[in-house]
């Protein structure tokens, strides 16, 4: 019961028992070439890596939408946020040593390392900027590493303090996702007032489009042209999704069919 999630939730809190899972975006080669019949996802370059927040309890790990709900229910998801930004910049500072990391950082290309979802309540939070920007300059990483995921209900709902937020984040030299978007004429107003580096569908929303129809992938690669914002679909799950994804242009991917999330 909710009781015993929140007891679970203290206990990570105290014992520092949250993890992550990550599973990378991939950028596919050649996107709309309609020649191309067959895709290796393999062959397909990775960009950013999305973190995917699990919590330890014993032998168990919980997923997000196993305590999310609850953390959110009782205010914690502003506290929450915070651990996790401290734990990654932690981690990822140690590892600028590495001979690797340099390497990975220099195929980017200018792309986030690391992606992570972030609350609502921080986007509200106004204290929120200044805690991440001293976490930035307390470390040895440059800030274009991070890309903050926003779902784009609250940012609709909430659109003027949302806006305001993604000023401050780009000022200070990080990106940003609109998760879980939607294309209509709300979002679309939304997006021509915000800079936005990345959008991201679901694949559900794009199941039922008629592919010989093509208008919704004409206005999508529209927005991608007129807006400069990177288009990402995620659910990737089978060959024939892929395939119809490249072909109408779209060159970030993110899957089952790519990659599963692993730690």
């Amino acid at each position: 019961d909710q009781y015993e999630t929140l007891k679970k939730i203290a206990r990570a809190f105290e014992q520092d028992h949250f993890t992550f899972y990550q599973q990378n975006v991939f950028q596919l080669e050649g996107a709309g070439d309609m020649s191309t019949t067959k895709i290796n996802p393999k062959d397909a370059s990775k960009t950013q890596k999305e973190l995917l927040l699990r919590l330890s309890n014993d032998d168990d790990i919980l997923k997000p939408s196993e305590f999310l709900p609850t953390a959110q229910r009782y205010g914690l998801m502003r506290a929450l946020d915070r651990q996790v930004i401290r734990n990654l910049i932690e981690h990822v500072d140690t590892q600028t040593a590495q001979p690797h990391f340099s390497q990975e950082v220099a195929q980017l290309d200018g792309s986030p390392m690391y992606s992570l979802n972030l609350s609502q309540d921080s986007v509200l939070d106004s204290t929120f900027i200044s805690f991440l920007s001293d976490k930035i300059e307390q470390s040895s990483l440059q800030p274009s590493l991070f890309c903050f995921e926003i779902a784009t209900s609250g940012a609709i709902t909430h659109s003027e303090r949302t806006l305001q937020f993604i000023t401050q984040i780009k000022d200070l030299g990080c990106q940003v996702t609109l998760d879980d978007f939607i294309l209509n004429k709300t979002t679309q107003a939304f997006l021509s007032k915000a800079s936005i580096d990345y959008i991201k569908l679901s694949v559900d929303v794009l199941q039922t489009i008629d592919t010989k129809n093509n208008q919704v992938w004409k206005q999508l690669r529209a927005l991608q042209q007129q807006s400069h914002v990177q288009i990402i679909i995620k659910g990737i799950e089978s060959p024939s999704t892929l395939q119809t994804i490249k072909q109408q242009g779209i060159r970030y991917v993110q899957g089952y069919q790519m990659s599963h999330p692993e730690v």
